[in-house]
């Protein structure tokens, strides 16, 4: 006998009804339903970022290591900023000069190396549209050039500029006129050369606000490589969103079970091993928890 009187077998059979969807094979499990209105990307297993059709769920890798996260479910978002990859064309030369490459970084950055004209300050830069006190999400894409220094800065907007600057991969806020830079993070990819530099600028004025990456050398000819980069509005960055002309968005990821019916036990485990429980859930066909976490790696369902 098992306590209260639960017979063994009685156990046996309440643990032989728990449902477990595994997420970490690369396709959906049976009863998993899926959809999105738009395309989308994510980092396979290779450390490049990868394009999927609409309505084809998106299995991630972390950048750096390759290990696979599990499925990647997100909320809709948009990039503010309207061509994603950095060129010579639509993105404007302050003080600087600047050549198109041919990388092909992360497979889908041809990149541009940006060269000092002698002013400390020169930077390739794009311009989107900011509301004062709201929170934006910033992703850029870089590599070393032959400056040993980088400078990402925010200006165009009344007050001065706000920067962060210092050897790369290891940059720091230097200046906050026009609004702070918080929770900066600097990665090395798997490719061993390109960074991501992901933060949140939350500006003190409204308007068009210039944004750009210049070498911090007043040395000519020294250079930084700019690949793209990405403004979200909020304060959560999402997957890449690739545009090229105007903003674009990604739609939600909406998915839902089948099969099963009464009330649950549900736990969740996400990309990092972390795990989530959600006690006694009413499920029925199209039910899909309310998750914290971006990757989902498994869920299981337990009969109450």
């Amino acid at each position: 006998m098992i306590g209260y009187g639960l017979s063994y077998t009685a156990a046996q059979r309440k643990l032989s009804r728990e449902t477990v969807f595994d997420f970490t094979g690369g396709s959906l499990p049976l009863n998993v339903s899926h959809s999105r209105s738009t395309g989308a990307y994510h980092f396979d297993q290779s450390g490049n970022i990868s394009e999927v059709a609409s309505d084809v769920p998106r299995f991630d890798h972390d950048p750096v290591t390759g290990v696979a996260l599990g499925l990647l479910l997100e909320t809709q978002s948009t990039n503010l900023i309207a061509h994603s990859r950095a060129n010579t064309t639509n993105w404007i030369k302050d003080a600087c000069n600047a050549n198109a490459l041919s990388l092909n970084a992360l497979g889908e950055f041809d990149g541009v190396e940006v060269s000092s004209t002698g002013m400390i300050w020169g930077r390739l830069k794009t311009i989107f549209n900011v509301t004062a006190a709201e929170t934006y999400a910033i992703t850029a894409y870089y590599r070393a050039g032959t400056s040993q220094n980088a400078r990402f800065a925010f200006s165009g907007l009344p007050g001065g500029e706000t920067h962060f600057s210092g050897p790369v991969g290891n940059l720091s806020e230097t200046r906050t006129q026009i609004g702070s830079v918080t929770a900066f993070d600097q990665t090395l990819l798997a490719d061993g050369t390109t960074y991501r530099a992901r933060f949140f600028f939350t500006p003190n004025v409204s308007g068009s606000v210039e944004f750009g990456l210049g070498p911090q050398s007043g040395t000519s000819g020294d250079s930084i490589v700019l690949l793209g980069a990405q403004a979200e509005h909020g304060n959560s960055h999402g997957s890449y969103i690739r545009t090229s002309g105007q903003v674009a968005s990604r739609a939600s990821d909406i998915c839902g079970v089948a099969g099963l019916s009464g009330i649950y036990d549900v736990t969740a485990k996400y990309g990092d091993s972390s795990e989530e429980a959600l006690a006694a859930q009413s499920v029925s066909a199209g039910y899909w928890p309310p998750l914290t976490s971006r990757h989902l790696r498994s869920l299981r369902f337990s009969p109450v």
